[in-house]
């Protein structure tokens, strides 16, 4: 039986003459198409060079679901989304962000929410849908894989060469063209790489995401050994978080998960995400919003920590949030000996971020987020390996806000798509085995 949503006998009769016809150039595209989007994700120090990252994943996403669904002669039936909602997007998108600067200062955030509300989340979702039922769905894996592989060792070189292979990148521009940009990357003792990503910590999280499609690679010790490469690539950009993701990840794939668990297995652990969810509000409830010189902890970790604190102080003022994409100013402060550090200057949490946004709706939305990737990595076929991709850029969020690098929110939304999809059908094409129709 059919796992294509939308898909009936009269629609993939409607669409059988022209995929015979098309196959060679459907498959060209497809892989293209995907390809786009990975380069933005991974690469958007040059696709700023080409046109807007944005555009540029979303019209990579449409072309490979378009091409995908046109080969298993299935675009009829996703004929009105692709044609009608996703044009729209489009335009809706670019009419916003084209206006003046002016217009765009009294618009506020408005452009950038619906940049991800009409065309990057909704898009991610749709495309991801259709790599549920993609048969050559480790394609798509494999051009991840690349990617990653070669930002890792990039990422090594320019840890070991001490500078930065591209400069000019977006740290660069945030830091008005300092010449001493590097010593800015400066974190314990050494540099941390960026290659041509948005930041040290988004390739990080791109790399950690990589980990589990390498780990499901065959043969197995090839995996292991991409593995170990990206965790590499993670060490060079001195980010602890995804380090300990990557690692974690090979950990459970060595000694643990050697053998796929059972969905009773998968039952409890995606039951136990509203119980951790719970705690950890209760962890957040007993934090200060203070830095201390004298903590063994470094700065950055006590940071996110004081950010955390925040969560239970903003569910009793604004239990709503402060609206979508409004970050208060001079409201959230974190202590420290040198004075005080306002939050609305940097949000490194998706979680605190959204709960900034949206209040206790943004906590529970995250946690969701959180179970649907658990539930959908335990359920049968390619899909487990891309929820559990989901899952790691997920948690994630806790030391960085996701939604708010373009980079990183469209292979999000696609990894989630897939999600989805095996949540509501339970299962999906078994194509995990390398097997093509």
């Amino acid at each position: 039986m059919s796992t294509d949503i939308l898909a009936t006998p009269a629609v993939r009769t409607a669409d059988s003459a022209y995929v015979s016809r098309f196959d060679g150039l459907t498959r060209f595209l497809r892989l293209a198409g995907f390809a786009a989007m990975v380069a933005t994700a991974f690469f958007p120090y040059f696709a700023t060079m080409v046109f807007n990252p944005g555009f540029i994943a979303a019209g990579g996403l449409a072309i490979y679901a378009i091409a995908e669904l046109l080969r298993r002669g299935r675009l009829t039936a996703w004929l009105p989304y692709w044609a009608v909602v996703t044009p729209i997007g489009f335009a809706a998108t670019y009419l916003l962000g084209s206006s003046s600067p002016i217009e765009l200062a009294q618009m506020g955030p408005l452009p950038d929410l619906v940049r991800d509300a009409v065309l990057l989340i909704p898009t991610g979702i749709a495309a991801g849908i259709v790599a549920a039922t993609d048969p050559r769905i480790r394609q798509l894996f494999a051009v991840v894989r690349i990617a990653a592989l070669l930002s890792a060792g990039l990422a090594l070189v320019e840890f070991v060469r001490g500078a930065q292979l591209f400069p000019g990148n977006a740290l660069d521009k945030i830091h008005a063209g300092n010449s001493s940009v590097d010593a800015l990357l400066l974190d314990g003792g050494g540099i941390r790489a960026i290659v041509a990503a948005d930041h040290p910590l988004v390739l990080a999280a791109l790399l950690a995401a990589t980990v589990p499609l390498a780990l499901a690679s065959t043969p197995r010790w090839r995996g292991i050994c991409e593995a170990l490469i990206l965790a590499a690539g993670i060490r060079a950009t001195d980010s602890d978080g995804p380090l300990g993701l990557a690692l974690l990840a090979i950990v459970v794939s060595l000694f643990v998960a050697r053998r796929p668990l059972g969905a009773t297995f998968g039952r409890w652990a995606s039951r136990a995400v509203p119980i951790f969810g719970i705690g950890f509000l209760a962890f957040c409830a007993v934090l200060v919003p203070v830095i201390d010189p004298d903590s063994p902890l470094d700065p950055s970790s006590q940071y996110r920590f004081g950010l955390y604190s925040l969560i239970p102080r903003i569910f009793v003022e604004h239990p709503f949030g402060y609206g979508a994409g409004i970050i208060p100013r001079g409201e959230l402060l974190i202590e420290q000996l040198a004075g005080t550090i306002d939050v609305a200057r940097t949000v490194d949490s998706e979680l605190v971020l959204s709960v900034i946004q949206y209040g206790i709706l943004g906590y529970v939305t995250y946690f969701a987020i959180v179970w649907l990737a658990v539930r959908a990595s335990f359920v049968p076929g390619a899909a487990r390996i891309a929820a559990v991709a989901a899952l790691m850029i997920t948690v994630t969020g806790f030391f960085l806000a996701l939604h708010v690098w373009v980079s990183v929110l469209p292979i999000w939304a696609f990894l989630l798509g897939i999600a989805v999809f095996a949540v509501l059908r339970g299962r999906t094409n078994p194509s995990i085995d390398g097997k093509e129709k």
